[in-house]
C-alpha cells in the first residue's frame, strides 16, 4: 500500500516503454500527439472476468474519456456487449507507428458502433484497424464540429484481403476480393486498414464513428494507439509562474520549500536544501492526508484524507484554502461528480499532483488473486469538473505487487511516476516511469538491486529540482537519486510546538511560498521583484500589535498591510534639520533582534544607505516598547506639500541586518513603510495635540486642542487608506474665541483596515495648513479573535483583542450546535488571554468557538485532535 516506500541507494536500469513514429506535419499552432494504450487503460465489465466488474457500470464503460495531447476524447460504444476484454497485446501484426497494446472488440450484432469524441477538434487523426476478416465490413465516416462530413481515406496492406470504396466515409470489406472469407492469425496484417481524416481549419475534425456493418464468423478486431494534431503544447517552466519564486537577500535567501505530510494528518513545509520542515496545518478528521496537489495560483493545497484501514468508500477529494486557512470539501464522490472509477481502495492509498492549472489524482488499481486490475491517473479540470484518463499502469501480475503508489509529479508536460511496489524484503519491483503527455512515450527506470530500497515520496521545488522523500530527502534524476538530507522539523518562536515527524514520508507536492511581510512603499522602494523588503513567518518578532502575512507586496493602494507600529508621524521639515518618530518593537525570539529604520529625505525614491537610523539592538523577552528612531540632521530638496516615505526593519540579530539592507529577503522578522509629509509649518506650534482612536472596534473618535488666533476659520477633516490620497470627511467651525479651544469629531463610516487622519486648518482667506497625521486600525472580527494551538490537544489558548474595554460572551459549540463551554469575560484594550481546557469526554473533530462583542459575533473553527 502507499503506506509502503522505497529509497534509492544503485543506479537504475534504464526501460524504454515506447518509441513513436516520427511525428506527422502539423499547421501552426497544432502539435503532433498519439493516444498510446500501452500506458492507459480501457476498462470494460461486460464479462464475469472483468477485474473491474464490481466497480464500473455499464454506462461507464460505454462512455470513456482518455487525453490525447492538450485535449482529450470519448470513445462512446452503441452496446456494452462490444467490450469484453481490456486493451491488450494479442495482436502482434502491428505497422510501424501504431505498435504495442491495442482495443480489442467484439461486436455481437450488426450495425453497433464505436463514436471517438474529440473535446478540442483536432487534425489529421489516424489510427489503424486491424484483424478484419471472415466476411466482416466496417463503415468509418467522420464529422466537422457542425456535424458536416468530412473525407475518410484508408490505406490497406500489399497482399490485403480487404476492399475500401467509398466517399467521403470508407467502407472496408472482406467479401470481394479473391482472398474473401479468409481467416487471419493475429501475427497478420493483411486485415489492416490504417484510417486518416485530415480535416481542415475551417472543419477541423470533431467525431469518427466507427460501424460494425457486417460482423461476419469472425467478428474481433482491433483498434491501435490514435495520432491527431492537436491545438497548443504543454508549458514549459510551468511551476516558475504564479509569483512563487523564494525571495533573495543579500544575507539570506528564501528557501526552495515543497508541501509534505510524514505518516501523520499534518501538512508541512520543507527545505530540501536542509531536510528542515516548518508544520503548517492539521486535519484532524482522519489519521493521514495524502495525494498532495498545490494550486500556486488559487493557493489552494488538494488532498485526500484517510485513516489506517482503507476505505472502498472513500471517495472524498478536499482541500486546504491558505488564503482563509480553511479546511472544505471540494467533491464529496469523485466516482459520481467526475465519474472516475475508484476500487478497493477508494481514494487512498495513491498520488496527487498540480501543473498547468489541472489536478493530476491517481487512484490505486488495488490488489486481486484474480484480476490483473490498472492504477490510473486522472486529469481533473475543477473548473468544469471534467476528469479524462491520461496515464495507467498494471498494479498486480496474478503473483504479487508490481505497482504501489508513492507519489506522482507532472513537469514540463510529463508525468514522473514513483512506484514503490516490493514484495516482502524483494524490492526489484519498484520503479520510475516517465511519460510524456504529448507522445504517449514512457520510460521506466527499473530498480537494479533486488535488496535495496529505490522509491519514495516525490516533491518538485521552484528550481525544477525533483526529491524523493523517505525519513529523508534526496535529489532525483532519470532514475538516480543523491545528495541526502536528514528531515527535522523546526520550531517557530511564539508559535505552538509542531507535531513532530512522524514515521516516514507520506506525500509530498510541488513548489510553494507562503505568506510573507512586505513593504508597501511604492515600487520604486524596491526596485528589484525577486529581492523586495519581505520577512517570513514571524510572530516572534514583530513590529507593533501585528503581522502582516500577504501572498505580493500589495504596494501603497493595497489594504492587506497592518502597519501599527507607529500610531502618528512628524511632518518632515523643509530645507535642514532633523527628525523623530517611533516604534512599538516586540521581540521574543529567544535572541536579540535588530532595529533599522530608513527616512528618504533626499527623495529619490529610494532607501539608500546613508539614509538609516543607527542601528538598534532589541534584547529578547521585549514586548510591545517604545522606541525612538532619530535622524540627526540632514538637507533635503522637497518641498511643502510633497510626500516622502520611511521605512521600518526588525529582523533576528543572525540575520546580519545593516544600513544596506532597506530591501531584500530576511526569514523572519517584519517590515513597515509610511508616507511622510513635508511641510515646514506644521502646526504643533499652535496645535497642542491631536488624537484618534477606534471605539468599541466600530467608528473613530478624533479629538484636538489648538491656540487660535483671530483671523480663523477652521478645520477640515480629511482621511486617506494609504496616507497618499486624501478625502474629505467633515468640517468644523472655530469657536471664534482666542486662545487654547478643544474640538472633537466622529467618523461613522470607518472601513476596516488602516485610516489615517489628518486636519486642514483653514483660515478666513481660504489658506491652509495641515497638522500631523495620525492613524487607526479597525480590525476585521475575525481579526480580533485567535486561538493558539489550533489543532489543540489539551488547552487552547484563546486572544482576544480590543480597542477599548468592554465585555465578551465565550461559547464553545459541537458543529451540531451543542454547548460544551461558557464564559462571560470583562476585556481591556488591548490583548486578553483565556484558556479552555480539552476534556477527557470530548471527541476529536471540528468544533466553532463563538465570541460575542460589541454586537458582533467572532466564529472561529477549532479541530480537536487526540
Amino acid at each position: 500500500m502507499k503506506k509502503i516506500y522505497n529509497l534509492l541507494f544503485l543506479s537504475a536500469v534504464c526501460i524504454h516503454l515506447f518509441t513513436g513514429k516520427a511525428a506527422a506535419q502539423c499547421p501552426g499552432g497544432y502539435t503532433q500527439a498519439q493516444l498510446n494504450w500501452d500506458n492507459l487503460d480501457y476498462y470494460f465489465n461486460s464479462a464475469a472476468a472483468s477485474p473491474y466488474v464490481s466497480y464500473i457500470s455499464d454506462a461507464r464503460e460505454m462512455s470513456q474519456k482518455i487525453g490525447i495531447g492538450t485535449t482529450w476524447l470519448t470513445i462512446a460504444t452503441s452496446s456494452n456487449a462490444l467490450v469484453t476484454t481490456t486493451e491488450n497485446a494479442t495482436h502482434t501484426g502491428d505497422l510501424a507507428g501504431y505498435t504495442g497494446e491495442d482495443v480489442r472488440y467484439n461486436p455481437t450484432v450488426n450495425g453497433q458502433t464505436i463514436t471517438i469524441t474529440f473535446n478540442t477538434p483536432v487534425l489529421n487523426a489516424a489510427f489503424t484497424l486491424y484483424d478484419i476478416d471472415l466476411a466482416a465490413v466496417i463503415t468509418v465516416t467522420a464529422a466537422d464540429p457542425l456535424a458536416a462530413p468530412l473525407v475518410v481515406n484508408a490505406v490497406t496492406q500489399p497482399g490485403t484481403i480487404l476492399t475500401v470504396a467509398g466517399a467521403p466515409g470508407k467502407v472496408i470489406s472482406d467479401l470481394t476480393n479473391a482472398g474473401a472469407g479468409t481467416a487471419l492469425g493475429n501475427a497478420s496484417n493483411l486485415g489492416s486498414a490504417t484510417i486518416t481524416v485530415a480535416g481542415t481549419a475551417l472543419n477541423p475534425v470533431k467525431t469518427i464513428t466507427i460501424t460494425c456493418t457486417t460482423i461476419g464468423t469472425d467478428p474481433v478486431f482491433w483498434l491501435s494507439d490514435i495520432d491527431a494534431c492537436v491545438t497548443g503544447s504543454y508549458p514549459t517552466s510551468w511551476h516558475q509562474g504564479y509569483n512563487n519564486q523564494p525571495f533573495q537577500g543579500s544575507t539570506q535567501n528564501e528557501p526552495d520549500y515543497f508541501l509534505v505530510t510524514p505518516d501523520n494528518n499534518s501538512c508541512y513545509m520543507m527545505d530540501p536544501a536542509t531536510g528542515r520542515c516548518w508544520w503548517l496545518f492539521t486535519d484532524a478528521s482522519k489519521t493521514y492526508m495524502n495525494s498532495f496537489a498545490y494550486d500556486p495560483e488559487n493557493k489552494f493545497l488538494y488532498y485526500i484524507s484517510e485513516n489506517v484501514a482503507l476505505d472502498v468508500n472513500n471517495k472524498t477529494l478536499k482541500k486546504y484554502d491558505f488564503n482563509t486557512e480553511t479546511i472544505s470539501t471540494v467533491i464529496a464522490d469523485i466516482g459520481t461528480t467526475l465519474g472516475i472509477p475508484t476500487f478497493n481502495s477508494g481514494v487512498e492509498s495513491a498520488a496527487g499532483a498540480f501543473y498547468n492549472g489541472k489536478l493530476y489524482l491517481g487512484v490505486e488499481g488495488g490488489q486481486s488473486t484474480t484480476f490483473i486490475r490498472e492504477s490510473m491517473i486522472w486529469c481533473v479540470d475543477l473548473a468544469t469538473n471534467t476528469a479524462y484518463h491520461v496515464f495507467s499502469t498494471p498494479s498486480y501480475d496474478g503473483t504479487g505487487i508490481i505497482h504501489d503508489w508513492a507519489d506522482i509529479l507532472v513537469k514540463n508536460g510529463e508525468i514522473i511516476n514513483y512506484n514503490s511496489a516490493r514484495r516482502g524484503a524483494n524490492y526489484s519491483y519498484s520503479s520510475y516511469t516517465h511519460f510524456n503527455l504529448m507522445t504517449g512515450a514512457a520510460t521506466r527506470y527499473n530498480n537494479p538491486s533486488s535488496t535495496t530500497k529505490f522509491s519514495g515520496q516525490a516533491g518538485l521545488n521552484w528550481s525544477g529540482t525533483m526529491y524523493m522523500i523517505y525519513d529523508s530527502v534526496w535529489v532525483y534524476s532519470a532514475g538516480t537519486i543523491s545528495s541526502r538530507q536528514q528531515i527535522v522539523v523546526q520550531s517557530v518562536p511564539g508559535d505552538p510546538a509542531p507535531p513532530a515527524w512522524a514515521g516516514t514520508a507520506g506525500d509530498g507536492s510541488d513548489p510553494f511560498r507562503p505568506k510573507s511581510d512586505f513593504g508597501d512603499a511604492p515600487a520604486t522602494y524596491d526596485p528589484i521583484a525577486v529581492s523586495p523588503a519581505v520577512h517570513e513567518r514571524s510572530e516572534a518578532i514583530r513590529l507593533g500589535a501585528t503581522w502582516t502575512k500577504e501572498w505580493l507586496k500589495t504596494g501603497v493602494t493595497g489594504n492587506n498591510d497592518s502597519d501599527d507600529g507607529t500610531s502618528y508621524l512628524n511632518f518632515l521639515p523643509q530645507g535642514s534639520g532633523n527628525y523623530l518618530a517611533h516604534t512599538y518593537v516586540t521581540n521574543n525570539f529567544g535572541s536579540n533582534a535588530t532595529l533599522i529604520a530608513w527616512l528618504d529625505y533626499n527623495g529619490n525614491g529610494v532607501f539608500d544607505a546613508s539614509e538609516a537610523c543607527a542601528a538598534q539592538t532589541v534584547p529578547t523577552g521585549t514586548n510591545n516598547v517604545l522606541y525612538w528612531l532619530y535622524w540627526p540632521s540632514f538637507t533635503t530638496p522637497l518641498l511643502n506639500g510633497q510626500t516622502t516615505y520611511m521605512r521600518v526593519r526588525i529582523t533576528a540579530a543572525t540575520g546580519a541586518m545593516t544600513s544596506a539592507h532597506a530591501t531584500g529577503y530576511f526569514t523572519n522578522g517584519e517590515v513597515e513603510d509610511y508616507p511622510i509629509r513635508v511641510d515646514n509649518y506644521p502646526l504643533s506650534v499652535s496645535n497642542l495635540s491631536f488624537n484618534a482612536a477606534v471605539v468599541n472596534n466600530s467608528f473613530a473618535k478624533l479629538d484636538w486642542s489648538c491656540v487660535e488666533q483671530p483671523g480663523f476659520s477652521g478645520y477640515e477633516i480629511q482621511k486617506s487608506t494609504d496616507g497618499s490620497n486624501w478625502n474629505y470627511t467633515g468640517i468644523t467651525g472655530s469657536n471664534g474665541q482666542t486662545g487654547e479651544q478643544h474640538y472633537e469629531f466622529t467618523d461613522y463610516n470607518l472601513a476596516y483596515g488602516t485610516t489615517y487622519y489628518r486636519l486642514k486648518m483653514v483660515g478666513v482667506n481660504g489658506a491652509g495648513k495641515f497638522s500631523e497625521t495620525r492613524s487607526v486600525r479597525r480590525l476585521k472580527p475575525e481579526e480580533t479573535v485567535s486561538v493558539r494551538p489550533n489543532p489543540v490537544r489539551t488547552i487552547a489558548n484563546v486572544s482576544i483583542l480590543a480597542n477599548s474595554r468592554t465585555n465578551a460572551e465565550i461559547v464553545l459549540l459541537t458543529e451540531t450546535g451543542k454547548q460544551l463551554y461558557f464564559y462571560k469575560l470583562a476585556v481591556n484594550s488591548g490583548y486578553n488571554n483565556l484558556s479552555i481546557p480539552v476534556k477527557a469526554n470530548w471527541t476529536p473533530g471540528v468544533y466553532l468557538l463563538r465570541v460575542f462583542m460589541n454586537n458582533e459575533t467572532i466564529t472561529k473553527k477549532i479541530i480537536i485532535g487526540q
